[in-house]
């Protein structure tokens, strides 16, 4: 690889591709210390692919993934949350070896580095997982993220730079592909695998051509600047004056309005833009919090503004016997016997498929989203849902 770390990473594309402009906002910043989250993501992902190795060598990883659970890998204490999450990835990974009998060779690859020099030669990274069927002429593309923030499989920007890169370097083209994001702890109305398929045509043209695109534009000197969604994963995002300007054209708007009436036919834009608004708001926000509340336990002073502490729910702190008698004490039953909600019962070993079958998601009502047409894309463009 040209360097340890791609200036027009992968993992970063989501950000750059809609704004270009953020890669040399970034560039510009000290370096990235990390946090408990990214070192807990590292540790899942370890995890998983020594799971995954194990198994394309006929080693069995479920016997022994209890094992790892109180292990401290990179810097954190790894708990059961944790091993489940690599189980969950290593699972859907294994599965597809096993389907297509490739357990070795250039075929597959586990946190295998990738050039995408057909997208700009700064462009390369490590995706996570990738097998090519070639019986099939499928290529899987899977990345696991572990944080509470959903990401979307389609047109994800992410898997879709390191299929072209692994594409290039398949002597045997696939036909289709096949992207997979595996996130074990974000709610999904798809679960917590889901699958995006394109072909190969769709791949080089469509898709090929915006991430070039953005990316000459990046490394150009007239590179422009975005503010969108993205925006909430920039590192740059407090430091971002574009940022900052929209936030406060955003405040300016919302109060706008309230010299004017809005037509009644018009009350769709007129929520359009007020929800457009609080997100970008919503997101400087978050952004400027995290960082004063870096500064803060770091010991330096913000005007204004101080660290207090926060408590979870109240526990017990003597033993279960010890409840019992407590209760039993002043006459009452502390040991109820509890049904396991369904995640409860599949994290205690039943399968997924035997709770479907006996559980259901009760309607609650309706709720109100904004339309972008990205879903109607998803399921009836040339790229499809699985």
């Amino acid at each position: 690889m040209p360097g340890d770390h791609s200036i027009l990473a992968p993992s970063s594309a989501p950000i750059w591709v809609p704004c270009p402009g953020s890669v040399q906002e970034c560039l510009i910043l000290p370096p990235d210390e990390g946090g408990q989250d990214a070192d807990e993501g590292n540790a899942v992902h370890a995890i998983g692919a020594d799971f995954i190795r194990g198994s394309t060598k006929g080693q069995g990883y479920k016997q022994t993934a209890v094992a790892e659970v109180g292990k401290v890998r990179d810097g954190v204490t790894v708990t059961q949350e944790m091993v489940d999450g690599a189980v969950l990835y290593a699972d859907t990974c294994t599965e597809l070896i096993r389907s297509a009998g490739v357990f070795g060779g250039p075929n597959l690859g586990i946190e295998q580095p990738v050039t995408i020099e057909d997208v700009h030669a700064d462009c390369y990274g490590t995706p996570d997982f990738y097998l090519f069927d070639s019986h099939e002429s499928i290529l899987y593309v899977a990345d696991l993220k572990f944080g509470f923030g959903v990401h979307e499989v389609f047109e994800n920007w992410q898997l879709l730079a390191y299929a072209i890169g692994i594409v290039a370097g398949l002597t045997q083209k696939p036909a289709t592909i096949k992207l997979m994001i595996i996130q074990p702890r974000a709610p999904h109305a798809r679960g917590p695998v889901r699958t995006w398929k394109l072909t190969r045509g769709t791949l080089n043209t469509t898709y090929l051509n915006q991430l070039r695109d953005a990316a000459e534009m990046a490394m150009g000197s007239d590179a422009f600047v975005e503010s969108g969604d993205h925006c909430r994963r920039c590192s740059a995002l407090v430091s971002c004056e574009f940022n900052q300007r929209t936030t406060f054209n955003a405040l300016d708007m919302i109060g706008g309005l309230g010299s004017y009436v809005v037509p009644e036919r018009d009350q769709w834009y007129e929520l359009f833009l007020l929800e457009k608004a609080q997100k970008r708001i919503d997101h400087r926000v978050d952004a400027l919090r995290t960082e004063l509340e870096t500064k803060l336990k770091k010991g330096a002073n913000v005007p204004r503004f101080r660290l207090t502490d926060t408590f979870g729910r109240n526990n017990w702190n003597i033993s279960h016997n010890e409840i019992v008698q407590l209760g039993k004490s002043y006459g009452l039953d502390l040991e109820v016997p509890k049904t396991l909600t369904p995640p409860q019962a599949v994290k205690a070993g039943l399968s997924a498929e035997l709770v479907d079958a006996f559980t259901e998601k009760k309607k609650k009502g309706k709720k109100l989203i904004y339309d972008d047409l990205k879903n109607a894309r998803y399921l009836f463009g040339d790229a499809s849902k699985e």
